[in-house]
């Protein structure tokens, strides 16, 4: 099989699997909060966190290396000078800021649908519960920035490396 029949076989697949992983995003949100129970969607959950490692597993044992994209489906730059270095880091930032962002909007969506008890935490008790929520969602827009970021940076150097590796081993 040529590389264009395996791309035309792959294209399929790829498709199928960005419908599931939307539908299984649609339907967890919706079992949240209809139910606003999160033990309810534990399957959904399980299965939106797992597709992902297995495609990585599968890549990485076919000595397939991705290079990251940003969120607009842009590759990053993949050399190794230090204005590259800072094109890749401005990339991190900006898709952590957009992936915290939506997440902390998922979350005071959730708060204004109903959906209080999973989300109630007051962190200082002398704060009305509205103040007390805006100090939530700013900590978890934080945290998940911050997490986001660094993931983000270790996951796409950590590409980049290799990816510039298999280049050198190839040539």
């Amino acid at each position: 099989m040529d590389e264009r029949q395996k791309l035309n076989s792959v294209k399929p697949l790829a498709i199928t699997v960005a419908v599931t992983y939307i539908y299984l995003l649609v339907e967890t949100f919706y079992k949240f909060i209809s139910t606003k129970d999160i033990f309810n969607c534990t399957w959904e959950i399980g299965l939106l966190v797992l597709m992902p490692i297995i495609i990585c597993v599968v890549l990485r044992s076919e000595k397939e290396v991705m290079i990251p994209n940003t969120l607009s489906g842009k590759e990053i730059d993949k050399n190794m000078t230090p204005k590259a270095k800072s094109n890749r880091k401005r990339s991190y930032l900006f898709d952590s800021i957009l992936f915290a962002g939506g997440l902390t909007a998922a979350s005071i969506a959730a708060y204004c649908f109903g959906v209080k008890d999973a989300i109630d935490i007051y962190l200082i008790p002398n704060l009305s519960e509205s103040a007390s929520m805006m100090v939530s969602f700013f900590l978890e827009f934080t945290g998940l920035f911050i997490v986001s970021y660094l993931a983000d940076y270790i996951w796409g150097e950590h590409s980049v490396k290799s990816y510039n590796k298999i280049l050198k081993e190839y040539e």
